[in-house]
């Protein structure tokens, strides 16, 4: 299709963007089970690490997302992952950040007024570890927000996340898809995940 359209239109510009899904998830155990053996390691490790430091692990979800507590300790936890990546600046301040992300921003926002939308929470010892904001649709959960606390990345937040959230869509919903959304880490990958593309289309008319 890119090819024709270019030579439809030489002037067209195409710009790639790489997504990551996990592939249909009918069963925890058999996912597992899919994974490499080395990632199936990282994984025994993660809640091994969090069994001898005695941290209690608890995913908290809230099927359709709704303000609260957990809602705002989401939000804040994926703010404060986007100003250390940024190196603290994003429009300006820590605060205009905050403000944006948490008042103003279209996708959060929606993320409380759809009926569709979905916020899995990790803690760990009580502690906002990591977190997954998207939105259904039919058996897919699409996550645009995925972000971890660096400060409790020994434990690997991230995998636990992924896994935990596994757990509880296929006890409690329909849904069998978790599409990790854009972007090609390394760890989507490690966790079975398999790269699709979206294109960016513009020309001169």
């Amino acid at each position: 299709m890119t090819t024709a359209l270019s030579s439809l239109y030489p002037n067209i510009a195409l710009e790639p963007y790489t997504y990551v899904s996990l592939p249909p998830v009918h069963d925890l155990e058999g996912w597992k089970q899919s994974l490499s053996k080395k990632a199936r390691q990282n994984l025994r490790t993660a809640y091994n690490r969090c069994n001898r430091d005695g941290l209690a692990v608890e995913l908290l979800v809230s099927y359709p997302c709704r303000k609260g507590k957990d809602w705002s300790d989401a939000v804040g936890l994926y703010i404060r992952r986007q100003v250390d990546q940024y190196e603290g600046r994003i429009m300006g301040s820590r605060l205009l950040t905050y403000l944006y992300f948490h008042h103003l921003k279209h996708d959060m926002q929606s993320m409380v007024a759809q009926d569709n939308s979905f916020l899995s929470l990790l803690r760990l010892n009580g502690q906002a570890a990591g977190v997954i904001m998207g939105f259904s649709k039919g058996e897919r959960l699409v996550v645009p927000r995925l972000a971890i606390a660096g400060s409790l990345s020994f434990y690997s937040p991230g995998m636990i996340l992924v896994e935990e959230t596994l757990k509880y869509i296929l006890e409690h919903t329909e849904l069998r898809v978790l599409d990790l959304g854009r972007g090609d880490e390394r760890y989507k990958f490690s966790l079975g995940g398999e790269e699709y593309y979206r294109y960016c289309f513009s020309m001169d008319l």
